[in-house]
């Protein structure tokens, strides 16, 4: 991962096809020289955007040129090099600490969906707490409400992200 994010920190154009082929290796899981949906969600993922399989689709069709239901390396190229994809990544600072934040974000979430419910969150709010990254008075439902943007019950990454970005 750390390689593929290095690989943002140059111009988009002058990134050369071999560090690209070695980013799309990466995420061939199956080694079959393409990229289906769930490697490509897992490379989102791993680069702090959860897509879930439903707005996945739109995404990954728009890559799957020749609508075969697979990326090749030739569909990968222009999207790896596309400059607006992955604006967070700025420099390599920022790049190892939001590495950090999604490794740790995965931690918690035990059933992969992209969010911490309730459930998955008490024993998060306990390492925040451990870590100094939340007061130590705060209850569960107090930093769950503060982390939970949307109010929906759960934290989805890109809430963790922005939460964990501003405790620099």
């Amino acid at each position: 991962l750390s390689f593929a994010l290095a690989m943002h920190a140059v111009q988009p154009d002058k990134i050369p096809e071999v560090a690209i082929k070695s980013v799309f290796t990466k995420y061939d899981k199956d080694g079959n020289g393409t990229i289906d949906i769930n490697e490509f969600r897992e490379l989102c993922y791993d680069l702090g955007y959860y897509i879930s399989q439903e707005n996945a689709r739109p995404a990954f069709a728009s890559l799957d040129t020749d609508k075969s239901g697979t990326i090749t390396l030739d569909e990968f190229i222009p999207f790896w090099r596309n400059s607006g994809k992955f604006t967070i990544l700025q420099d390599a600072q920022s790049q190892e600490r939001l590495k950090h934040i999604v490794s740790f974000f995965r931690i918690f979430d035990g059933d992969n969906s992209g969010t911490i419910d309730r459930a998955e969150y008490s024993a998060l709010h306990a390492d925040l707490i451990k870590r100094r990254l939340l007061p130590a008075a705060t209850t569960v439902e107090e930093s769950l409400a503060k982390l939970d943007k949307n109010g929906d019950g759960s934290i989805s990454l890109e809430e963790f992200i922005a939460y964990m970005q501003q405790r620099k």
